[in-house]
């Protein structure tokens, strides 16, 4: 079995067509949909900013597609607990009109397991 894994990555395709930034948040859950405290979500990229999903143009335009990559670290024997992610998104933007037409899709969602993977043998 699986004995140790220290970080997992959750990616996925943010297509925004309401006029606004937003940033995500991700919170690990266990099948009771309780926060899982020893999995802890980065939510910078690479260069220490905020995770953004990029603002849309209007429910009439094309929809703005941002890649976003998140890691999430794991304490040892966490990963076992780990049955949903709670992805929620926080609207940022002033004076902003909506439609009910203007939408944010996820697509392509994936979780990849990191190396190292530890795993027992015995």
């Amino acid at each position: 079995y699986v004995s140790e894994i220290e970080s997992v990555s959750v990616e996925f395709e943010a297509l925004n067509t309401v006029p606004a930034d937003f940033g995500v948040e991700i919170v690990a859950l266990d099948a009771y949909n309780k926060a899982i405290k020893g999995i802890v979500a980065k939510l910078v990229d690479e260069n220490g900013k905020p995770i953004t999903i990029k603002a849309g143009k209007g429910h009439n335009e094309a929809p703005v597609a941002t890649k976003v990559t998140v890691k999430l670290s794991v304490a040892e024997g966490d990963i076992e607990k780990l049955c949903n992610l709670d992805i929620k998104l926080n609207g940022k933007g002033q004076n902003v009109t909506l439609s009910e037409r203007a939408s944010i899709i996820l697509k392509d969602i994936a979780v990849t397991i990191d190396e190292p993977i530890i795993v027992d043998m015995n």
